[in-house]
């Protein structure tokens, strides 16, 4: 029943009735405490008793209240009045584009400005891991100032109303459910159509659909029957906008031709990178590129002129918002032509060669050749391997025989060779990083060693030693510093910028960076450029995306260089031209049940960790992009929101599942037990320990095991009562267990030897036993429900095989190979450090993927 004027819904006072769709009535309002109008959205009570459909009208209200952008509908409140459910959001003045478009085709200058106001909305919220699925002229408003805002994020309608019958469908959930149909004939990517997942490059057809309509006039997929619409929508492109005779740019037309790609990998890889490009266009930046091109492709065209230009705008625009003749502005080469995961880049000594490591859809990383004469890099067939250095003698040094580490990291035997001359030969081995001195022929190298990293320069000579990590070392160009990424827990990206003097005497650069990678020296010696993001929570710098800084050995920081999804430094040459990589890196969780289709349960942009209840019905995990300890959450499987637990790295449930426990790394660690419900926090005795790393609840519930170590020590396994007492060492140091692999007695953790094969640990003390069947490289994911057999599987590669194996016959029976949809610029993630998780039956799974896409450019600095 509609409200009538002067009716209360707690403190809103209802004015006037504005509308009605199929989730519920808009009235003008006003808040009786702050005294202003506000718009306020009744769910009907026929809805509200229906539980599924009050999930989506909370699910609506949940994605907007995350979001805090100008060109997104504000959202002021959520409240129940006397059992009706409402929200309350800002008042707009003004009317939708399609009301606007139905009095007139746009002008070109409005619709690329509309266009951009809508790709800056976009963006935000796919920045917090929210993809609209039904973007449509209906669902963007154009305030009377000529502001536009994007309505109903989270698609939370179950279906949609419009006059047209022709260009509507209904939606049915509102969840990422492959094979179900979401969004509105006409303006749905062809995912869509087919009904499977819908990730935000679908949100950027969508929007190619709705700026080919704002310029022409017509829609650009209409036939004369819904299932017209979606075939034209898979097998057809429209017509082309230049050709029709109207006043668009070649370049606006390619913007619109990409948007519009059936393929997602082919359309923008962001909508930040789509926001770019449209800014190029809009007036706001320089027309002045300065890129050359490297290839007569029209792909290779395009991407130059594409990414260049919105790299370089970046650069103007980030870089203070100032006013900067383009004449010194950097200019950038793209030497890739797909996106990837470039792990490394080097320049040779002649300086028309480069040398860089990448891998691309999935596949294992290789050591590329690019020459300016050449159209295309050039593999040299090393893979899996990783590049580290090249020398003024034009040798590389490169890890072969590469494994998977973390993040970009890679260990394995380095090896040197001649650049064109042969194959490499291996000289030492558990090497993670290396690089040539002045001299050529010195070399600094990072490597393992009885559990902890160590720095030498040269071979054999200790200048630095952690039980963290090291990544990035760079020998100064006068030989007399070595500049590295120190990250205090193993395997973390966060850390600091350091230097080491030849006498082993360390100085921080800088420090409190998340997303440390790739390190380089200037020219001159006077400063140290790096790859960072910025944790949240933590002191004011750009972020959090990826991007270049420099900093001084008196620790003076700037911002060197940026780009629409960051940039990484590989390499200086003498004349002061740059390696960089575009780019950064997310992860995302993804559940798979037997029999059912695969389900994205990531939250926000770097989800990982997960834990499956015993059930499957139940999920922790944790995500970095909130907080600087990180974030645990939970989450049921069916896809319901996000509970937040508290700061931390996720670790397990208990077999009831009432408690957590979290890792917090603050300084000093913690590790706390927090409860799934109510309850307080519980930290516990940290006893010796400089630090913590995964872990699992022993069956009985009352303690956890976890890895960890002492202050200079080597990593170890702990048990801990929950009811009180310090940690107990259970496995001698160095022995360093995969802790989600506890037998379901209580006797037996999993652990990987020497020879990087499982072997199962008793907890009560004795020798380890290996596990028959297994192959070298492959990590314990857990135990099976009765104890007789362990789910194994890969790091390092995909599809990743997942096996059950007998521990005792070795029977080894394949279960499933997992593989997001999406292969590209997947990076590869450690088994062994609970990147995957499954319950006791083998029925259920949770995997963790990366994604890092990007290009490798060649950079000339301004002057």
């Amino acid at each position: 029943m509609p409200l009538a004027n002067g009716t209360n819904l707690g403190p809103y006072e209802i004015v006037a009735p504005i509308g009605a769709g199929g989730m519920g009535e808009v009235y003008r309002a006003r808040d009786t405490r702050l005294g202003r109008e506000v718009a306020v959205k009744v769910l009907p009570e026929s809805f509200a008793i229906d539980a599924d459909r009050l999930h989506r009208f909370e699910q609506e209200a949940r994605a907007v209240a995350a979001l805090n952008h100008a060109n997104i509908l504000a959202l002021y409140d959520i409240g129940v009045h006397d059992d009706i459910h409402y929200i309350v959001t800002e008042l707009l003045e003004g009317e939708t584009l399609r009301a606007l478009m139905a009095s007139g085709t746009l002008s070109t200058r409005k619709a690329v400005e509309y266009a951009l106001h809508m790709a800056h909305g976009i963006a935000a919220a796919h920045d917090r891991n929210i993809t609209h699925r039904d973007l449509k002229p209906d669902n963007v408003f154009v305030t009377s100032d000529g502001h536009v805002k994007i309505l109903d994020f989270g698609l939370a309608k179950p279906q949609t109303v419009a006059t047209d019958a022709v260009n509507t469908i209904d939606t049915i959930d509102t969840r990422t459910t492959p094979g179900t149909v979401l969004g509105t004939v006409g303006y749905m990517s062809p995912e869509q159509v087919r009904g499977q997942s819908a990730g935000h490059r679908s949100d950027i057809f969508s929007f190619g659909a709705m700026l080919y309509e704002m310029l022409s006039g017509n829609q650009a997929f209409k036939r004369e029957s819904s299932v017209e619409t979606m075939n034209a929508i898979l097998k057809e492109d429209p017509p082309e906008l230049m050709r029709s005779g109207l006043a668009v740019s070649p370049s606006l037309e390619r913007i619109v031709r990409r948007c519009l790609e059936k393929k997602p990998g082919e359309r923008f890889q962001s909508a930040r990178d789509l926001a770019f490009a449209l800014d190029a266009l809009s007036g706001t930046s320089s027309s002045q590129t300065g890129i050359t091109p490297v290839a007569p492709r029209a792909i290779r065209r395009w991407l130059i002129a594409g990414m260049a230009a919105v790299v370089l705008l970046a650069a103007g625009v980030l870089l203070g918002r100032q006013s900067v003749p383009a004449r010194t502005l950097p200019k950038y080469q793209a030497l890739t032509i797909r996106p990837g995961t470039i792990y490394s880049a080097n320049f040779a000594p002649d300086g028309q060669t480069v040398l860089f490591s990448a891998a691309f859809d999935g596949g294992q990383p290789d050591v590329y050749v690019s020459r300016r004469e050449s159209v295309e890099p050039h593999a040299l067939g090393l893979a899996p391997a990783i590049l580290l250095a090249i020398s003024k003698k034009n040798d590389m040094a490169v890890i072969v025989n590469a494994h998977f580490v973390a993040h970009l990291q890679w260990e394995g035997t380095l090896a040197t060779a001649h650049i064109g001359a042969g194959a490499p030969r291996e000289m030492l081995e558990h090497v993670l990083d290396a690089d040539y001195g002045p001299d050529g022929e010195t070399m600094a190298v990072v490597r393992e060693v009885n559990g902890k990293i160590r720095l030498e320069y040269p071979p054999g000579k200790l200048l630095y030693e952690t039980t963290g990590w090291v990544s990035g070392v760079r020998v100064s160009p006068d030989g007399q510093r070595l500049a590295f990424l120190d990250h205090t827990f193993l395997w973390d990206d966060r850390g600091s910028v350091a230097v080491v003097d030849l006498q082993g005497r360390k100085q921080i650069l800088s420090e409190g960076w998340s997303g440390l990678e790739g390190l380089a020296w200037s020219p001159s010696g006077d400063e140290v450029w790096f790859g960072g993001s910025v944790p949240a929570g933590t002191r004011n710098r750009v972020g959090p995306t990826q991007n270049t800084y420099a900093v001084t050995m008196s620790g003076k920081e700037r911002l060197a260089l940026v780009g629409p999804e960051g940039l990484t430094v590989w390499d200086f040459d003498r004349d002061g031209r740059i390696l960089a990589a575009s780019g950064s890196e997310e992860h995302g969780i993804i559940f798979s049940r037997t029999g059912q289709p695969e389900r994205d349960l990531g939250w926000l942009q770097d989800s990982i960790g997960p834990f499956l209840s015993a059930d499957g019905k139940v999920m922790l995990f944790h995500d970095s992009t909130v907080g600087p300890y990180y974030t645990t959450c939970i989450r049921k499987t069916d896809g319901s929101p996000v509970t937040q637990l508290g700061p931390g790295a996720a670790g397990a449930l208990t077999p009831d599942g009432r408690w957590a426990f979290a890792m917090v790394y603050s300084d000093p660690p913690e590790l706390r037990l927090i409860p799934t419900g109510p309850g307080e926090v519980i930290a516990l005795q940290r006893g010796p320990l400089a630090s913590y790393e995964l872990g699992d609840w022993m069956p009985d519930g009352k303690s956890v095991l976890f890895t960890g170590n002492e202050a200079g020590k080597r990593v170890r396994a702990y048990v801990q009562s929950i009811t009180g007492g310090p940690p107990k060492a259970v496995t001698p140091e160095g022995v360093d267990v995969c802790p989600r692999g506890i037998s379901p007695d209580g006797k037996w953790v999993t652990a990987i030897d020497a020879q990087h094969k499982i072997v199962l640990y008793p907890l009560s003390g004795g020798e380890s036993v290996a596990v028959p069947g297994v192959e070298p490289g492959e990590a314990p994911i857990r135990f099976n429900t009765d104890g007789t057999a362990l789910y194994v599987a890969r790091s390092g590669e995909y599809p990743v095989p997942v096996y059950k194996v007998d521990v005792k016959s070795g029977q080894r029976q394949l279960l499933r190979k997992i593989m997001p949809v999406d292969g590209s610029g997947l990076t590869p993630q450690r088994v062994d450090r609970g990147f995957i998780h499954a319950t006791p039956d083998g029925t259920a799974f949770a995997y963790t993927y990366g994604r890092w896409r990007g290009n490798l450019y060649l950079v000339a600095q301004g002057q």
